[in-house]
């Protein structure tokens, strides 16, 4: 007899209780020994199957949920929620046709049900990549369950992906409202802000994510680049010092700053954040032609010359980048070479000082 918690559980039916509380209070693993146990004895129970097809789901283990949920879905095949199960665990498996067709076996079966086209239009649209194909399913699980965030957002997401940042907004701005406590609403709301250049707008959006989660660097990030885009210099480095804090490897946070800060006339730190992203990204001409350009500022035209050669060995395309290298060889004195650079730059249109 086993004991649990002070208590004796020996029946098949007590297994099977316990299994389901663990499930629901989140111990898969606990749930999944206990299903296992009753399981002999509800061979052609479909919802035993169907408890176990959630406790291998949550604990990753893709191939068993798919076999628990078939299971169920053979021995109750007019149930829909057995049909998404089985299409989730066909997604996660990589089988996204034949997750398509248990999403629409599931809405056919229940159609008033706006999760089942959610998650078929979130499957179309994310790990398809076809975000037109999705939009349909999202806006009828949108129709049917307008105050639903996560139905919302998801359509608002779509629709940036689509570039169309006007009609997302009123859906992210719905998500928001549903949603007030949910830090990636806010988040995405700012990013469509943004998309839409209101400045000030998608500011407001991105200090409520970070108030409601300060964790992810990427909150930090674009923070920081919009107050980049603000021309509030101070506040932008602050943000960004704070997302490489959470993510020091990621180099696009330290070129960030690097513009920043170059844009706040402070060389000798740009360069150095300009330093840093080439050590973690060596490949990126923008990083390279960044650092090149500080060191032309920091008047050291040697380092620069070295950096720049390194630029436009790797995008030889870029006038911009020839023209500050025939400026680091001029000033080295390296006439002829400097003179071959600057020809080289009026080949190709010419683009920003300073790429972040």
């Amino acid at each position: 007899m086993d004991k649990l918690d002070g208590l004796s559980f020996g029946s098949p039916a007590l297994w099977f209780e316990e299994g389901v509380m663990c499930l629901r209070q989140g111990d898969a693993a606990r749930a999944l020994q206990q299903l296992e146990r009753a399981a002999p004895h509800y061979a052609d129970d479909p919802e035993l199957h169907s408890f176990l097809g959630s406790a291998h789901y949550a604990l990753d283990n893709y191939d068993a949920a798919y076999e628990e949920f078939a299971r169920a879905v053979s021995l109750q095949p007019d149930n829909p929620a057995h049909h998404a199960d089985l299409g989730n665990a066909a997604m996660m498996r990589g089988e996204l046709q034949e997750a398509v067709g248990y999403f629409e076996q599931a809405i056919a079966l229940q159609p008033e049900r706006g999760r089942y086209s959610y998650l078929l239009g979130c499957l179309l649209s994310e790990k398809a990549g076809q975000p037109q194909d999705g939009l349909p399913y999202l806006e009828e699980a949108a129709r049917r369950e307008p105050r639903n965030a996560e139905f919302r957002l998801w359509l608002g997401l779509a629709l940036q992906r689509m570039k169309r940042h006007d009609e997302a907004l009123p859906h992210l701005q719905a998500a928001r409202e549903a949603d007030p406590r949910n830090a990636d609403c806010a988040y995405h709301l700012g990013v469509c802000h943004l998309s839409r250049y209101a400045l000030q707008d998608a500011l407001h959006a991105f200090k409520a994510a970070i108030d409601l989660d300060p964790g992810p660097a990427e909150h930090w990030g674009i923070l920081g680049r919009t107050l980049f885009q603000a021309a509030n210099y101070e506040l932008a480095a602050d943000a960004l010092r704070e997302a490489i804090k959470r993510d020091g490897d990621n180099p696009y946070y330290h070129n960030m700053l690097g513009a920043v800060l170059s844009a706040a006339e402070r060389p000798q730190e740009a360069r150095a954040a300009f330093q840093q992203a080439t050590v973690i990204d060596p490949e990126n001409p923008e990083y390279r032609y960044n650092l090149g350009t500080a060191c032309l500022a920091t008047g050291d035209p040697s380092r620069a010359e070295d950096a720049l050669r390194r630029a436009v060995a790797l995008a030889p395309e870029r006038g911009d980048y020839w023209k500050n290298l025939s400026l680091a060889l001029h000033a080295l004195g390296k006439s002829e070479e400097a003179a071959s650079a600057l020809e080289n730059s009026r080949r190709y249109s010419e683009g920003s000082d300073v790429h972040a």
